[in-house]
């Protein structure tokens, strides 16, 4: 019950923001990343994977916003099971909630986000080189704490659009599950994203 707590809290606070000027839209990103933490096995080489998702700002000044996202991720970890080499494959849902100070330029603005995010394993695949296939349905099973960093750059296009660019970092906590049979592993990330954005309200 704990983790879907903290699943209703993120949302909750989403909607408990009076904003000047929200702004929403798709981002998409090229993550680098590891595995780290007590399940982090022999394999700690670099992995290059995909993020995809919808942002939302909620400014409560100038320069003060919440940001929050709901992203799908994919991470994998190749690692021997049972003596035969495998490949690991988990999709997740995330949800980050960061604080953003926005830095005004005269053609652009930059950005400082930090806070933290909570996923949710929606399917895990377990592959081995033999061509045989396990799968396992993690979702509501499995559910990772982590804290997120973020800085870029952003440009307006027109009065209601903007365009970003910008480098996060994602650090897992911890990972949550009570089912022994589930492989659970936490992950360290870099993340160049894009993102594109709408404006709404405001003058």
């Amino acid at each position: 019950m704990r983790k879907f707590f903290f699943i209703l809290f993120f949302f909750v606070i989403n909607t408990v923001i009076f904003a000047q000027e929200t702004k929403m839209g798709a981002k998409i990103g090229i993550a680098a990343f590891t595995t780290t933490g007590k399940q982090n096995y022999d394999n700690v080489s670099l992995r290059l994977s995909y993020d995809c998702g919808f942002q939302m700002q909620f400014p409560f000044s100038t320069n003060w916003a919440i940001v929050s996202e709901v992203n799908f991720l994919n991470r994998y970890k190749e690692e021997q099971i049972d003596g035969m080499p495998a490949r690991i494959n988990e999709s997740f849902l995330e949800i980050p909630l960061m604080i953003n100070l926005t830095i005004p330029k005269e053609k652009f603005n930059f950005f400082l986000r930090a806070g933290g995010n909570v996923g949710i394993l929606l399917q895990q695949d377990i592959y081995f080189q033999t061509s045989s296939i396990e799968f396992e349905n993690g979702f509501a099973k499995y559910s990772k704490f982590g804290l997120t960093s973020e800085l870029g750059v952003e440009w307006n296009i027109g009065q209601k659009s903007a365009f970003q660019i910008s480098l996060r970092g994602n650090y897992d906590l911890d990972n949550l599950t009570k089912e022994k049979n589930i492989r659970t592993f936490s992950y360290k990330s870099t993340v160049f994203n894009f993102t594109y954005l709408i404006k709404l309200g405001g003058n």
